[in-house]
C-alpha cells in the first residue's frame, strides 16, 4: 500500500522500523516532563524544608542571646540594690555597732520595694549581723529575719576578696553562685564604708536560680537550664532535665570568645525528648561580672508540628510535588499531541 493510499484511506503511516510517528514525538516529551517534574519537586521541598528550619534555628540562636542578655540584666538590678543599701545613712554605723534591729528597720523598705530574695549583712571581719530571705510563695512583704550566729557566708571567696578590699577590672563588686540547703543563689557582694571612706562591712545581695530561669523562661518562652563545669545540672525548668557531657561543657566554655557567626552551631546544640516532646537545646556560657564562668546556659525550644513535618515528611513531599507536576505535564503533553495529529497525518 503506498503512502497516498494509506492517507487516503486514513491509516496512520508507520516509519521505518514499524514504530508510529506520534510515538516517536510523544516519547521525548514525556521524558522531559518526568525530568521537569522531579526537578522542581526537589526545588519546592527544598525550599520549604530549608525555610522552616532556618526559622526555626533564628528563633533558637534569639532565644539563646536573649537569655544570655537577661542574666546581665539581672546581676545588673542586683548591683542596683546593692548600691542602694550601702548608701542609705545610718548603715555603716547600724553594722559597726552590731545593731540588726536599725539595720532592719533602714533597709527592709528598700528590699521588699526591690523584691530581693536574700540579702547578707556582715561586719569587717566577715562576722554575721543581719540575713534577710523572702519566704518562698509567700506575699512580696513576708521576710524570714535571722541575727547573731556564725554565718556561712564568712568563708565564701566574694566576700575575703571584699574583706582584703580587693579590685578588678569592673571594680570592688564581686559575684558568684552560692549553694544552700534550701537553693542556690546569684550573690553580688560589696562593701560598706562610713562616711570617712573607712571599711566597715559586707552586704551581699542575692536572687535564686529558680527566680532567674523562671523570668528568663516568661521572656523567652524557652526552657532554661542551667549547668555546672562538669555538665551537672544546677537548676531546671524542664520536668525531667538531663545533664550534659563533661566534653560539652568544656567545648561551649572554651568557645565563649569566639564570633557566633563562626561558631559550629551543630556542635553546640542537641535534641532532647522531654515527656514525649522533641527539644532542640542550644548551650552558652553562664557567666557573671568579670566574665566569671559558673557554668553553662541551655536554652531550648520545642520543635512544633511544622518543624517535625518538614523532617520527617520530606519525601513523602517530594513524591507528593513530583507526581502532581508530571501530570500536569503529562495532560499538557497529551493534549498538545491531539491538537497537532491531524497535521502529523497529513
Amino acid at each position: 500500500m503506498s503512502i497516498q493510499s494509506a492517507v487516503s484511506s486514513g491509516q496512520k503511516t508507520l516509519p521505518r522500523g514499524g514504530v508510529p510517528l506520534r510515538t516517536k514525538i510523544t516519547f521525548p516529551y514525556l521524558v522531559l516532563s518526568l525530568l521537569l517534574a522531579v526537578a522542581a519537586a526537589y526545588l519546592i521541598t527544598e525550599l520549604v524544608v530549608e525555610n522552616v528550619e532556618e526559622r526555626f534555628t533564628k528563633q533558637l540562636y534569639e532565644a539563646g542571646k536573649i537569655s544570655s542578655e537577661l542574666v546581665v540584666s539581672h546581676e545588673s538590678q542586683l548591683l542596683e540594690t546593692l548600691r542602694l543599701l550601702v548608701n542609705v545613712d545610718g548603715v555603716p554605723e547600724a553594722i559597726s555597732a552590731n545593731d540588726p534591729n536599725t539595720l532592719r528597720t533602714l533597709t527592709l523598705g528598700i528590699i521588699a520595694n526591690d523584691q530581693r530574695e536574700a540579702v547578707e549583712f556582715l561586719d569587717g571581719q566577715g562576722n554575721h549581723v543581719l540575713s534577710v530571705h523572702h519566704r518562698v510563695g509567700s506575699n512580696p512583704e513576708d521576710y524570714i529575719l535571722s541575727t547573731g550566729g556564725q554565718s556561712p557566708y564568712s568563708n565564701l571567696e566574694i566576700v575575703k576578696k571584699v574583706i582584703a578590699q580587693t579590685e578588678d577590672t569592673k571594680g570592688d563588686k564581686f559575684a558568684d553562685l552560692v549553694h544552700t540547703d534550701s537553693d542556690d543563689y546569684l550573690y553580688i557582694s560589696g562593701p560598706v564604708y562610713d562616711s570617712q571612706g573607712n571599711f566597715i562591712g559586707v552586704v551581699l545581695v542575692g536572687e535564686s536560680l529558680r527566680k532567674l530561669a523562671a523570668d528568663i523562661r516568661a521572656k523567652t518562652f524557652a526552657q532554661i537550664t542551667f549547668f555546672d563545669h562538669t555538665g551537672e545540672v544546677f537548676y531546671s525548668t524542664f520536668p525531667f532535665p538531663q545533664n550534659i557531657s563533661h566534653e560539652t561543657a568544656a567545648a561551649t566554655i572554651s568557645f565563649k570568645d569566639i564570633s557566633s557567626s563562626k561558631r559550629d552551631l551543630d556542635n553546640n546544640t542537641r535534641e532532647l525528648d522531654i515527656a514525649n516532646i522533641p527539644f532542640t537545646e542550644i548551650m552558652g556560657v553562664f557567666e557573671v561580672r568579670s566574665n566569671h564562668e559558673l557554668g553553662v546556659l541551655g536554652v531550648g525550644l520545642s520543635r512544633n508540628e511544622v518543624v517535625q513535618m518538614s523532617s520527617t515528611s520530606r519525601w513523602r513531599i517530594f513524591f507528593l510535588v513530583t507526581t502532581a507536576n508530571f501530570l500536569v505535564i503529562l495532560v499538557g503533553v497529551n493534549l498538545a499531541n491531539r491538537i497537532t495529529k491531524p497535521l502529523i497525518q497529513l
